[in-house]
């Protein structure tokens, strides 16, 4: 027995056309069917695969795998030169046919009752029928006989290997039953375009079933044959949503287990992988948990605010890869146009050291960032964004330019050019920003004064002391519209880190301006009662800053504000 029990593909030496069923009538012949034909819709086979069942002495049942239907000669009791193979639904008696290889690892396919007989395709027009004809006819009468696999391949490029020059590579193997060695006679190789780039001289896999997840899975180590091209491949892994690469064993045997003095013979699989690029995680980052921990300066002197965030890549790509990267961070503002192409304005420039992102797997990395770097346009966009970032838990949309990608790979440094238009999302952090109020009324009211005295308990929504200066704020009672009440002070500084308190200066030119008397009447209830009241907080105006960075027309909406009242 030459070979196992397995799927296999037939392709005629001479005229490289693959036997193929046409269709599912058990009339019509086997066929030499183009690879290029299987592509048109109208010549699609039915199948192009066969299972090859071995018995005794070279001989196999040969089946559709897709059907119970097997090969036999043109319904005939005795096989006949001219005979055309057919594939017929299944019968008591299968029909066995002899595989002989030949040195030139050519496969011979015969009638069992007649050597002297084997399949050929005569012509070389499309769908021409698989007969039976005299061996001497030569290469027409030859097949190359491929076991067929499904192959699954991963790349670990961040896996540089100590003194090699190579890297991981997952394969798995489907379709193979369990406890049969693959010997390889020559090197497994990875093609990319027409060049082979990469190769391994493993020499024996053996199958297994005990994995569920994952079985027949090995991992050889591949060691680069083509830096140039190897180059090539590690650019379209970044910048391509898929990447076609060819899997390549030249020769190898494959037997049972235990019984290495078995005769194999000795086959070709050439198998077509795709790698998911790095395109498709363009849609899957986060960024969360900004913090801002103070402000710097650059070399020019002049400052930025110095953050940290949490990057979340959630990567589909068959290949992992490791790479330090800078980044320039955008906000993407929609405008309330929809025919309008939204804004992007950069807030950022981010620096992701020895990032390494891994297949189907999210992958959490702590990010450098300069928040609001020198040249930020601080508009009125901007500052929206900044203000709704502290003080709310709404998502934002933003746009990633990783301008500068490093990466080692087997010991060799590329720099890979940019990637653009990086879809990332960030969500605001809600910080209460103000968390209480207390008005001091005092007589004053009830002489018709409209002015009273208030304080703000502040939080720090940042994790550097924050000065706030020059703010403008009006507040208004809870389901009570017709009261507002208008106040500024000076500047004050509330210390860090994030959610510390600090109580603002006494505000004593507070004004009722809209609603004295609903006020004054609302007033007299919560001061018998003695019960403190809410009030919703729109800070219109306010400058902050962070150590030498300065921030100017911020705006707030803080509801619920607890109050207390205070003669």
């Amino acid at each position: 027995m030459g070979m196992p029990k397995g799927v296999y593909t037939i392709t005629n030496s001479h005229h490289q056309n693959v036997a193929s069923l046409p269709n599912a009538n058990d009339r019509e012949p086997v066929v030499g069917m183009a690879p290029s034909a299987s592509d048109s819709v109208n010549t699609t086979p039915v199948s192009n695969t066969w299972s090859l069942i071995p018995s005794s002495n070279n001989r196999y049942i040969i089946c559709d795998p897709k059907s119970d239907r097997w090969l036999r000669p043109k319904f005939s009791a005795q096989s006949s030169e001219g005979d055309a193979v057919h594939a017929v639904y299944g019968s008591s008696e299968p029909f066995y046919w002899r595989i002989i290889q030949d040195s030139d690892r050519l496969h011979t396919i015969h009638p069992f009752d007649d050597l002297s007989l084997s399949w050929s395709l005569h012509e070389d027009y499309d769908l021409c029928p698989v007969e039976l004809r005299p061996v001497s006819e030569g290469r027409r009468c030859r097949w190359k006989i491929s076991p067929l696999f499904d192959i699954l391949v991963e790349l670990s490029l961040a896996k540089e290997m100590s003194n090699e020059q190579g890297f991981t590579c997952e394969i798995g193997f489907g379709g193979l039953d369990p406890y049969y060695v693959l010997h390889f006679q020559e090197p497994i190789l990875i093609e990319y375009g027409r060049d082979v780039i990469a190769k391994s001289d493993i020499q024996r896999l053996r199958t297994r079933h005990d994995n569920r997840d994952k079985p027949n899975t090995f991992y050889p180590v591949l060691r680069v044959t083509d830096w140039l091209r190897f180059r090539d491949l590690a650019i379209a892994v970044l910048q391509d949503e898929e990447v076609p690469v060819v899997w390549r064993a030249t020769a190898f045997k494959c037997y049972p287990e235990g019984n290495a003095s078995h005769v194999s013979d000795i086959f070709e699989s050439k198998t077509r992988v795709t790698f998911k690029g790095f395109d498709s995680f363009r849609q899957g980052v986060q960024l969360n948990d900004v913090k801002i921990l103070g402000s710097k300066l650059e070399d020019t002197g002049k400052p930025y605010l110095d953050a940290r965030a949490t990057a979340i890549f959630s990567s589909s790509s068959t290949v992992q890869l490791g790479a330090s990267i800078t980044v320039d961070v955008y906000y993407v503002h929609t405008n309330s146009h929809n025919s309008s192409k939204p804004d992007y304005y950069q807030i950022g420039v981010a620096t992701i050291k020895n990032l390494r992102l891994i297949p189907h797997r999210k992958v959490r990395q702590e990010v450098e960032w300069k928040f609001l770097p020198p040249g930020t346009s601080l508009n009125e966009d901007v500052n929206q964004f900044i203000s709704k970032y502290l003080t709310t838990d709404e998502e934002f949309t933003l746009s990633l330019h990783v301008k500068e990608i490093t990466t080692n790979i087997c010991g060799h440094e590329y720099s890979l050019p940019d990637l653009r238009d990086v879809k990332a999302t960030t969500r605001g952090q809600k910080s209460l920003l103000v968390t209480h109020a207390d008005a001091y009324v005092g007589w004053s009211l009830l002489y018709l004064s409209k002015e009273i005295s208030l304080t703000f308990d502040f939080e720090n929504p940042i994790e550097a002391p924050l000065t706030i200066e020059k703010v403008e704020a009006v507040a208004s009672m809870l389901d009570v519209e017709n009261i507002n009440l208008r106040c500024s002070f000076e500047s004050f500084t509330i210390p860090g880190p994030r959610g510390e308190p600090k109580r603002s200066p006494l505000i004593t030119n507070a004004k009722i301006v809209t609603g004295y008397w609903t006020g004054f009447t609302l007033l007299i209830r919560q001061l018998l009662s003695w019960r403190g009241f809410y009030v919703d907080v729109n800070v219109k105006s306010a400058n902050a800053f962070v150590g030498d960075f300065k921030l100017d027309g911020l705006s707030f909406n803080i509801e619920d504000v607890p109050v207390t009242m205070h003669l």
